[in-house]
């Protein structure tokens, strides 16, 4: 039995956890966003027209998680301080640059089943500011995608079901 015991030992590789250390305090993010493409509009006699679009977006922040009771994606709550959030949009000849207010850079992140709700305790964002802040992947939504135990170092997980609703 010894014998048997010993190899199994052997070839048990180590886990690692791959969530986040909640009592180590907040973790500061930054998220650099480049997009070059094409937008499509109507043009004359219901022709589309491809303008070229071109986008850069920059997202610095430091984020405590709230404890939350809930299920799945209700479970998952931040607390954000934005030091940075602003984007440069160019569409053809058209430019725009939305960019959080200082007033509102406390922001809180709620797991909602259809994905992250944004909003600041100090006063409504404006429509702007909830779009510049929706980014494809939030750091909110890509803990969801992490396996809740300790894993073996080559091991595969899947997400729960509710997962890729919410992301």
């Amino acid at each position: 039995l010894a014998g048997l015991a010993l190899p199994a030992a052997l070839t048990r590789a180590d886990t690692i956890s791959l969530r986040e250390a909640t009592d180590d305090g907040p973790i500061r993010v930054s998220t650099k966003l480049e997009v070059e493409g094409e937008a499509q509009t109507a043009g004359p006699q219901g022709k589309a027209v491809p303008l070229k679009l071109t986008a850069n977006a920059r997202f610095v922040f430091v984020e405590a998680p709230l404890k939350r009771a809930g299920r799945d994606a209700q479970a998952l709550a931040s607390l954000r301080k934005y030091d940075q959030a602003q984007a440069t949009i160019q569409v053809a000849e058209q430019k725009s640059q939305p960019r959080l207010r200082d007033s509102v850079r406390w922001i809180v992140a709620e797991g909602r089943p259809d994905g992250v709700r944004l909003f600041s305790p100090h006063g409504p964002l404006t429509y702007d500011e909830i779009e510049l802040l929706r980014t494809p992947v939030d750091s909110l939504s890509a803990r969801a995608l992490l396996p809740d135990e300790p894993v073996e170092v080559g091991e595969q997980w899947k997400p729960p079901g509710w997962v890729l609703p919410f992301l």
